[in-house]
């Protein structure tokens, strides 16, 4: 994770495209490693929001971190039942920083196939 937030921190100016990959690259990460429990989620979500707010707020921003919390949300919604509500408080920290914006986000296309994961 520390390499995935150096480059996001150290190039700002990357596409789109690049940025969505990194963070879809990470998110493969969050699914490998905790699902095979090499690491905990509470710990890995706690640092990911430490290094993500010290990300510029364009760097937060876009598709990539949406695909991210996807992954997030799929990991509670398949182990809720057998954790303790109290351990997945720490994904609302990471939420609040990821979505900074004040303004509600855009409603996506029904009709683009990309809309779906």
């Amino acid at each position: 994770m520390h390499v995935f937030v150096a480059v996001l921190k150290e190039t700002p100016e990357l596409s789109p495209e690049t940025r969505q990959a990194l963070w879809a690259t990470l998110a493969s990460e969050l699914i490998f490693f905790i699902l095979f429990q090499y690491i905990g989620f509470g710990g890995f979500v706690d640092r990911l929001a430490e290094e993500v707010g010290k990300l510029p707020k364009i760097v937060r921003s876009g598709v990539g971190r949406d695909h991210l919390m996807w992954a997030l949300l799929q990991y509670v919604s398949g182990s809720i039942g057998k954790n303790a509500i109290t351990e997945f408080a720490c994904v609302l920290k990471l939420y609040r920083t990821m979505y900074w914006e004040r303004s509600p986000l855009p409603t996506p296309e029904v009709d683009n196939s990309g809309a779906v994961r």
